[in-house]
């Protein structure tokens, strides 16, 4: 048996940190790369049948020039053996990494470009969700919060259901579907 191991030295969770802590084109260059290679490396799993379930930052790792998704313990895929309630789990939630993965960005950027605790972080998300163009921010890391912020409005609306009301929470793909750029693999 022959063992090959690659060392990437940050998670994701840690360098982008460090790269919005410098300020400037460093953290909009930052920004514009992870934004990419969210949607490329979602795409890539998805468009296979993968589905992550956990593509939180500190489950990402980075050499600063790519993204290397990690931790596939949640993951779930259409080549696994599954039963029909499993196989119908895996078709009505395509989108959800694309909508985990930009719900995240939104929620990791407003936390640390103001320090906002949860209820600030949810107004702030849905402020930008309305157009309102966040103030004290960088051009392009404001860009990617508008962008993006509508499906974090509503994907955090159905955290806060599934946590709080009822694990039976159906995802709203519909929903996300409609108010931003996640779709169906392909």
């Amino acid at each position: 048996m022959t063992l090959f191991l690659e060392y990437f030295p940050h998670d994701l969770h840690d360098w982008l940190g460090t790269q919005i802590e410098a300020g400037g084109e460093a953290a909009e260059r930052a920004c514009a790369m992870v934004e990419a290679e969210l949607e490329s490396g979602v795409a890539f799993m998805n468009f296979r049948g993968l589905l992550h379930f956990d593509g939180h930052f500190q489950n990402i790792l980075t050499d600063g020039e790519r993204l290397y998704f990690a931790d596939y313990g949640l993951a779930i895929s259409s080549r696994f053996d599954l039963d029909p309630d499993e196989a119908v789990f895996l078709d009505d939630h395509h989108g959800y990494d694309q909508a985990y993965t930009a719900t995240h960005l939104v929620n990791w950027l407003a936390v640390a470009l103001h320090g906002y605790d949860p209820d600030s972080r949810r107004a702030f998300v849905r402020a930008c969700a309305r157009g309102v163009v966040p103030g004290n921010v960088p051009t392009a890391l404001a860009a990617v919060l508008l962008r993006y912020a509508p499906v974090a409005a509503v994907v955090g609306d159905f955290y806060r259901q599934f946590q709080r009301e009822s694990r039976l929470t159906p995802f709203p793909l519909e929903a996300v579907r409609e108010v931003g750029r996640v779709g169906r693999p392909g």
